[in-house]
């Protein structure tokens, strides 16, 4: 699609000139100030100045390769998206230089110059990421490379993607009419009085022919065509567009986690954590909760239950037996001030502990550290019929945390609200799922393990 082509173009020359302006005042900094540097010859008689130059162009070459990956905008950024974007960039090469520092054992480099570097890099990439996307547009879609954009559909949604395209004009986009679909004058005709050079139809069209005589009159016209999808509006998901050796597929998921080496992260993600949280902290945690358990709820440690994992598959988990010993149906939602739950363990679901056996289930492979959280097959049904969307949370393994926790959405499920909103947040994690993601929610529910919310007991 050439919005996505130009800005992904964009973004590709906005990443080589950042990376050229960096190591430009990496290479120039001395000049301006003696910082007394020590020049040594390595590799092929590189300097060790001109190998840092090159981990940090490597560095930023990483970062601009991820944000094209995930197609993170450049243009019209906000003040807060300039200073995430350049904090990101700051500490990808901080990082950088730190892991050649340690892996070199290098002690001729000067401190005073890198930390000099550092803040200098700091306000460039500030400035770069404010100003140079839209002085690389303003050069490269000049007015010859403008597009004479004509709109075909309803004038209220027009409107909104004739503002949504003015804010992007710096991409060579020309909103120069709307049409009325109902409008029975010759199609063709009427995009030759606009001289247009591209027709956004918005929604797709009832009927193949409809869109097959859009497409005639498009071609005789030399005009492109583009079809705005209004799936989501309609239907409630987006659709996307896969092919394979010649097959088109229309998918109305995003499976982010059905390529091998995403999977391959994510365990070793998981494995990074569960095993030294099984060697040395679930030892010693369970000794104690035992010794509680001994005074106030005689009984077995663990509390296994039949759970539904990926796929809808039963699996046993594994937690920190939080209530007495009781012959209650076990189906039945903890509440608040229940009276099954004894007093330690009145804490220890509170600040999430009681979850720790599940370490346990990440390492047996049937859990993952962040996923949507795994319920008895009597709440799924019961869930089912509160959220269409509810089972496709089974398409990755349940978690022991997972956004819609971090999100606030924990504890008991009392309406239908409650369940929509976990599982719009476990469908959201579904889409957009990153080693990243799974970072900022570990973090997150670390910090709820110290502050509980109120939602926790």
């Amino acid at each position: 699609m050439i919005l996505q082509r130009r800005h992904r173009g964009l973004a590709v020359f906005h990443g080589i000139l950042q990376i050229l302006l960096i190591e430009i005042l990496f290479l120039v900094l001395p000049q301006w100030h003696d910082f007394a540097l020590v020049v040594r010859h390595g590799i092929h008689g590189i300097t060790n100045y001109e190998l840092y130059a090159l981990v940090i162009a490597l560095s930023l070459l990483l970062d601009t390769a991820r944000s094209l990956a995930r197609n993170l905008p450049v243009l019209r950024l906000g003040v807060f998206e300039v200073l995430r974007r350049s904090g990101r960039q700051l500490f990808t090469v901080f990082v950088g230089l730190l892991v050649f520092l340690v892996l070199t054992k290098d002690t001729t480099i000067s401190r005073s110059f890198l930390a000099t570097y550092l803040v200098l890099a700091a306000g460039l990439f500030m400035l770069t990421n404010q100003c140079l996307p839209g002085l690389i547009a303003r050069t490269i879609f000049s007015r010859a490379q403008g597009q004479r954009t004509v709109i075909l559909g309803d004038s209220r949604e027009a409107e909104k993607i004739w503002d949504w395209l003015e804010a992007r004009s710096a991409l060579g986009f020309e909103v120069v009419g709307v049409l009325d679909p109902h409008d029975r004058r010759h199609l063709e005709d009427r995009l030759a009085e606009y001289e247009a050079q591209q027709l956004i139809v918005l929604g797709l069209p009832k009927s193949l022919a409809r869109i097959q005589s859009f497409w005639r009159a498009c071609e005789k016209a030399g005009v492109r065509l583009l079809v705005l999808s209004n799936s989501e509006s309609h239907i409630g998901r987006s659709i996307e567009i896969d092919e394979l050796e010649g097959m088109q597929f229309v998918s109305f998921q995003k499976d982010v986690l059905e390529c091998p080496i995403n999977r391959a992260a994510k365990r070793i993600f998981d494995l990074t954590i569960a095993v030294p949280v099984c060697l040395f902290i679930l030892p010693p945690i369970s000794l104690a909760v035992w010794i509680f358990q001994r005074f106030q709820a005689p009984g077995p440690l663990f509390f296994r239950q039949r759970r539904s994992g990926v796929h809808g598959r039963e699996f046993l988990i594994y937690k920190f037996r939080s209530m007495h010993v009781s012959d209650q149906a076990e189906h039945i939602q903890a509440t608040s001030g229940d009276a099954r739950i004894y007093a330690v363990g009145r804490w220890l679901r509170k600040t999430s502990l009681d979850e720790l056996p599940q370490f346990v289930n990440v390492l047996l492979g049937n859990m993952s550290i962040v996923g949507p959280r795994p319920h008895l097959r009597i709440h799924d049904q019961q869930f089912a019929c509160a959220a269409n969307a509810y089972r496709l949370r089974q398409f990755v393994k349940p978690g022991i945390t997972g956004l819609a926790q971090v999100s606030g959405w924990r504890g008991e499920a009392r309406s239908t609200r409650d369940v929509q909103k976990r599982t719009d947040a476990d469908i959201e994690y579904l889409q957009k799922w990153t080693l990243l993601l799974d970072l900022r929610i570990v973090l997150k529910t670390g910090w709820q393990v110290l502050f509980p919310p109120t939602t926790a007991y």
